[in-house]
């Protein structure tokens, strides 16, 4: 199978060499930068720690105008994770079109933006303009998922009775669904373990 490079080489108006260049400046030392060949494209990933300055850098000319608008309940969401450093290298991606554009990632670079946090994340360019409608297709993981991947039994009713305890406790209880009461993955697990 043939490569398409145009794309690659910044033909047809493509970003993507420049943006891969910014990229390399970041990339975690020592750290090496993989390819492969998908449907003709050549896809790269990188090891990259992202700072204040190339997230900023990132949403202002690389932002992908078919993203999402920001949901700031899911920013402020993000931005209470990182505080609480509930957010650990995960290999979870950023991830670019092979025209350079931005697919996936918005919300937490915005994180990084607000916090002044650098974090790492495994960075993918070169992906096909279509992988954009397959993202965030499948079933989040839910707290009693994470109690039972950690071998709590009863992982589900413990999530639910944990949560509720919570909800209770600082006064977050109410039958109206819009008041918020829920708790992350990683606090649903501490609070277990603390109480």
């Amino acid at each position: 199978m043939e490569t398409n490079y145009q794309r690659v080489n910044g033909v047809n108006g493509s970003s993507l060499p420049q943006l891969c260049q910014l990229l390399d400046a970041f990339k975690v030392e020592n750290s090496k930068v993989g390819s492969v060949v998908i449907d003709g494209d050549l896809v790269e990933m990188r090891v990259v720690i992202i700072t204040q300055g190339l997230a900023k850098k990132i949403l202002s000319d690389y932002d992908n105008v078919k993203n999402r608008p920001l949901s700031k309940p899911h920013l402020e969401f993000l931005i209470k994770e990182c505080e609480n450093n509930n957010w650990l290298f995960n290999a979870d991606t950023i991830r670019f079109d092979n025209n350079g554009q931005l697919i996936d990632g918005q919300h937490r670079l915005q994180m990084i933006v607000e916090t002044s946090r650098p974090l790492i994340y495994l960075v993918i360019t070169g992906l096909d303009n279509d992988s954009f409608k397959t993202i965030d297709t499948g079933k989040k993981r839910s707290g009693s998922d994470v109690f039972s991947i950690t071998g709590i039994p009863n992982s589900t009713q413990a999530s639910a009775l944990v949560k509720f305890i919570y909800a209770f406790n600082n006064g977050r209880y109410s039958t109206n669904r819009a008041t918020v009461r829920t708790l992350s993955n990683s606090e649903v697990l501490d609070y277990y373990y603390n109480y």
